[in-house]
């Protein structure tokens, strides 16, 4: 799954990158959580090559939700099953956007009450794109809420000691194919995807309160668990 992730490179960057002229608040963090409103790109209205860009809230919520409090909230959707749950179908056919990112947070199971962070990044794309979808809902006050979720597909054997889901990522290439696209042929490949690199960090990141560059720095992590005193 993916959880928390970062992205911290200035507007300027990204709008060359993901071509876009919107103009954005600025959105850069350490430590972004679900619910956080987030950057997405999508495809523009206007036939001029370009892309517009907006914030999303972090946590999918359907057009034809009762409400915008899920007790689940829907900020992953699995590959898999993405074209028949009811939540997911009809955005991953009309809906779709590329989520900006520079890395994210896996936390590995060490034991039953411990979990390890990581950090995944690629040097070879240090500025990448989850395939993301997006829905609009409306409230009873008639207030509109744009909300957005990340794609998910099996680990890559690389990443599954840490876990076994991983985001899916859409190479540049290939972003008009996968904002265009309507059904599974438009899906990033699996032998496209982004390597990542790994490394453990400090499990302060765990608390969406901390968001400074210090998140990123590597930590030692022992790979067994926490020997439990028996005095």
């Amino acid at each position: 799954m993916c959880g928390r992730y970062t992205l911290t490179s200035p507007l300027d960057i990204l709008r060359a990158l993901f071509n876009f002229t919107s103009v954005v608040p600025d959105c850069s963090s350490y430590n972004i959580p679900p619910g956080a409103h987030i950057l997405m790109v999508r495809r523009s209205d206007i036939p001029n090559g370009t892309r517009t860009a907006s914030l999303a809230r972090w946590g999918l919520v359907p057009s034809w939700s009762a409400d915008d409090t899920l007790s689940t909230p829907l900020i992953n959707a699995r590959v898999e099953t993405v074209t028949d749950k009811p939540s997911f179908k009809t955005a991953f056919r009309r809906q779709r956007c590329l989520i900006p990112a520079n890395g994210f947070y896996e936390w590995k199971k060490i034991s039953k009450d411990e979990k390890q962070p990581f950090y995944l990044s690629s040097k070879e794309h240090p500025v990448f794109a989850f395939a993301g979808l997006w829905d609009r809902w409306q409230s009873p006050s008639g207030n509109w809420l744009e909300s957005c979720v990340i794609l998910t597909m099996p680990a890559a054997e690389s990443l599954a000691p840490i876990h076994h889901r991983m985001p899916v990522t859409v190479p540049a290439d290939q972003y008009d194919t996968w904002l265009s696209g309507q059904d599974r042929s438009s899906l990033p490949p699996s032998d496209r995807q982004v390597t990542f690199d790994a490394y453990s960090v400090h499990k302060k990141v765990g608390n969406v309160e901390n968001d400074t560059a210090d998140l990123l720095q590597e930590v030692k992590f022992i790979d067994s668990p926490r020997q439990q005193s028996l005095f």
